[in-house]
């Protein structure tokens, strides 16, 4: 929790953490427990406008539709698919032919996880419970290296 404090993470980067046989059992009690949240998008491919000019080719009614609904910041095949009323067999075949027009490109996101408020607060005290162990941890230390400085007979 404390490493999803700086910000989001891939489970990719949380595996570099954890060891790679607890990760997904970790993340599934910590969403169970509301202290992690996924983006609301399930899809990792998001489908983007490309910078060439679309005046320059011919559209069908049903490309012109689902070349319009691609937002800026990218746009799943199933959310086309939706604001289009087209299915999604169909959404993906129309996307080829723009692809090939090479007025569409794909992107892969991989999916984040990151705290919420709760989990938020949550790690931040844990964090300063930590850093109070620590820091006791060490006192404790230099008062023992301290005590056996001193010889046993000035006692």
């Amino acid at each position: 929790m404390q490493s999803l404090l700086s910000g989001p993470k891939t489970f990719e980067e949380i595996k570099t953490i954890l060891p790679s046989k607890d990760v997904s059992r970790t993340l599934k009690r910590l969403r169970s427990a509301g202290l992690i949240e996924t983006p609301e998008a399930n899809s990792y491919i998001f489908f983007f406008r490309s910078r060439r000019d679309s005046s320059k080719d011919t559209f069908t009614a049903t490309e012109r539709r689902i070349y319009d609904a691609i937002a800026d910041k990218g746009t799943p095949a199933g959310t086309l698919s939706k604001e289009t009323a087209v299915c999604l067999r169909r959404t993906y075949k129309y996307l080829r032919g723009l692809k090939g027009k090479k007025l569409v490109f794909a992107r892969r996101k991989p999916k984040t996880y990151g705290l919420t408020c709760v989990g938020k607060n949550l790690a931040s005290v844990m964090q300063d419970v930590q850093q109070m162990v620590e820091t006791t941890w060490d006192s404790s230390q230099q008062v023992m290296q301290e005590s056996t400085l001193v010889p046993s007979f000035a006692r």
